[in-house]
This record gives structure tokens, sequence and C-alpha cells, in this order.
């Protein structure tokens, strides 16, 4: 209505309410799946069609709520968006399609992502998202983490820009609690840097850099992910170069550590680093905590950096 396409119409709200950028997006596209769905509604009561399909979206970023309802056949006068209809919660991809009891739903085609090569390709229109999965994912996905957890060989490090990168596209069924350690695991990379301690904490810890394994931070994701928005897990980094707070977790694991790093405009609550020694610190844990747990870790473990002392 205006001529503005989704990006221009994000970075309009974005600078007019002071929001970010990614909750501006989330709204736009949110909205105009709402509107989608609601004029083929309309569309479906003026061609008399009585029932209409879930269809949700045959790749691996698919939410675990658009999963169950794929290829479910709902009666259009009680569509309810969020319950049985798209859009079911933030960056939904679903749609819905008429239903007609005469057609041969094993005979026509739905589009599939290729879960290798990402390519578009046709399986049966009747095969659910479960029947999908199961055939083209679930296998290599299994075969993938055997052979990683088997490997003797070198593994592949990717930068912080590419863990973000990862997180951010999978991060609408991250918060909504979507994805599964598995399909997560199916997503990101092996390993990713962290970056490096500061040289005054690279001499108390012995340590001079971090890094998170993807066993670890899909653990983490599953977790707490629907706990605190990307912008604060981004502050993962953070817990490594400008920490606030550094706690010596040795009672635990021998020269371990709990680094904290601050909230920007958040005064309760501060996020929670936990890593323990390999040739370099491995973060196996990362979260939001409240700041009151934070000053009773404080007082029963021994403080071996904080900021401005």
């Amino acid at each position: 209505m205006t001529g503005r396409d989704t990006r221009e119409t994000a970075q309009a709200i974005a600078e007019r309410f002071n929001v970010g950028q990614n909750d501006a997006r989330r709204l736009v596209r949110t909205e105009s799946a709402f509107f989608h769905n609601q004029m083929e509604l309309l569309n479906y009561e003026e061609a008399d069609i009585e029932k209409y399909i879930f269809v949700a979206v045959l790749d691996k970023r698919t939410s675990r709520i658009c999963q169950e309802h794929d290829n479910q056949v709902y009666d259009r006068d009680k569509a309810v968006p969020g319950v049985n209809c798209p859009p079911m919660h933030p960056w939904c991809r679903s749609t819905t399609v008429g239903y007609d009891e005469d057609a041969d739903y094993s005979k026509l085609k739905r589009r599939a992502r290729n879960p290798e090569t990402g390519k578009v390709e046709y399986v049966p229109a009747d095969m659910t998202y479960k029947e999908w999965y199961s055939k083209y994912v679930a296998k290599d996905v299994k075969n993938e983490i055997q052979d990683y957890k088997k490997s003797d060989k070198t593994v592949s490090r990717y930068n912080t820009p590419k863990l973000f990168s990862d997180v951010s596209n999978a991060w609408d069924e991250i918060g909504r609690g979507g994805l599964s350690k598995e399909q997560l695991v199916d997503l990101l990379e092996s390993e990713y840097e962290l970056g490096n301690f500061s040289s005054d904490i690279a001499k108390l810890i012995g340590v001079s850099s971090a890094y998170i394994d993807v066993s670890s931070l899909a653990t983490s994701l599953v977790r707490h992910g629907q706990q605190y928005s990307l912008d604060e897990f981004m502050l993962i980094k953070e817990a490594v170069q400008k920490p606030y707070l550094i706690l010596d977790n040795s009672e635990r694991v021998e020269k371990s550590i709990i680094s904290y790093v601050k909230i920007p405009n958040k005064d309760k609550v501060i996020m929670e680093a936990v890593m323990v020694p390999r040739d370099e610190m491995l973060v196996i844990h990362f979260n939001k905590v409240g700041i009151r747990q934070v000053k009773k870790n404080e007082k029963n473990m021994s403080t071996l950096y904080k900021k401005g002392k």
C-alpha cells in the first residue's frame, strides 16, 4: 500500500519507534504473513472451498509447531491464526491451499528443499513434514553426528561473524523452541572462534582465547534460546573479549571459569558463560541469569577479574 518493500518498511519502523532492525523485520514479515493468509481464506470462501490444507515449508528451518500441522486439513470457518492457520509464530513461513476432496494428492507434487544441495526438488503432495524429514534428513543427520564424534581429523573452526550469521538465520525457530538439538547440530558448524582474552586476563587464567563447539552451542540454544534475544546471545563474544566479571569455578571443574557480561540498559539480569580448559577455553554453557545469583556466586567463589578493579 505504501510502495515500500519489506526491507524499507522495517527500516522505517526501526527508525520511527527506536527498535532493533531484527525486531522490525520480524514484525513486518509476520504481519505480512497474517494478511496474506487472511486474504487466502477470503478467496476460499468466495470460491465455496470449505476446507484448507496447512502447508509448511519442507526444509530444515521449519519450526516444530508448523511441522506438526503440515498437511493437516482444517475447516475454513474454524481457522484461527496461531492455532490451526498461519502465521503460527513470528517469522512463520507456512501457508495454506484449498482442499479438494476429489483430488488424488499422491499424484500431485509439492516443493521441498534438498537438505544437502539446498536446491528445490519435488515430492508427493501428500507427504507430510515428518515423512519428508524421516526420509531425507534424519538418517544423514545421525550419520554426520556419529562421524563427527568418531573423527580424529582436525576440525575446521569458523569465525565469530559466521557464528552470528548461522544463529541469526535460525533464530525465529530457536526463539520458539522449534528446533531440537539434533536439528541445530545439522544447521551449525563444528566449532566457532570467540576471540582472545585481554593480556591481563590471559595471564590470570593461563589461556589466551576461547571457542564454542556445536554440541555446547546447540545445547545452550535449545535450553535457553527462548529466554534471551538475538542481541543478547551475541554478547557471547563480549564474555571473552570484554567481560565484566570472571569467577574461579575450579571447585566444579579444575581451572574452569564463569564469565559475566552486562546487558545494555538492563541492571537486573546479566549474561553468563561457563568455560572449561582445553588447549583454549571451551564455552560449555551460555545463559541469562539474575544479578542476585551473580552476587551470590561472587560471595562464594574467588574473583579472578572484575572490571574497574
